[in-house]
């Protein structure tokens, strides 16, 4: 019996160094991590976008988004990369203005926008003012975002 007793202590003892551990690594990792994506095709333009917000807790602590828009290889499409990299600017502006980053790319007919934002920029990124989990993915999926 006191076998058995010495064994369940040893198990318990483990099992909460385990969860102690988990918990640090959480926390120490940036906890719970949401990435949401939006893949649309149409008339030879296809647009790519992920969104990755990393939280502390339940709390948003930073972003990073990749938007990519393809014109694929029509004569136009350089011209058409251009006219979006001037409407990605108005975007990367604002991502500056809230303390955040944010580059843009043409090559060809592709245009790539770039950004992260920590804290306080992040509703420049996510477009939402809602800091927590459950309201960053529900408005990202709201706007065609797929989440996991």
């Amino acid at each position: 019996m006191d076998k058995i007793k010495e064994n369940k202590n040893i198990v318990i003892g483990a099992v909460a160094v385990l969860v102690v551990a988990i918990v640090i690594f959480f926390f120490m990792k940036g906890g719970k991590k949401l990435t949401c994506t939006m893949n649309e095709s149409q008339s030879g333009m296809s647009m790519t976008s992920k969104i990755t917000v990393k939280f502390n807790g339940d709390k948003a602590k930073s972003v990073k988004a990749n938007m990519s828009v393809d014109f694929g290889k029509s004569s136009q499409a350089k011209s058409m990369a251009k006219l979006f990299k001037s409407e990605f600017e108005d975007e990367a502006e604002d991502v500056k203005k809230a303390g955040g980053k944010a580059t843009i790319k043409v090559d060809g007919g592709k245009v790539t926008l770039d950004m992260s934002a920590e804290n306080k920029g992040l509703s420049s990124v996510t477009g939402s003012s809602k800091e927590s989990y459950k309201e960053i993915k529900k408005s990202l999926e709201s706007a065609g975002y797929s989440c996991k």
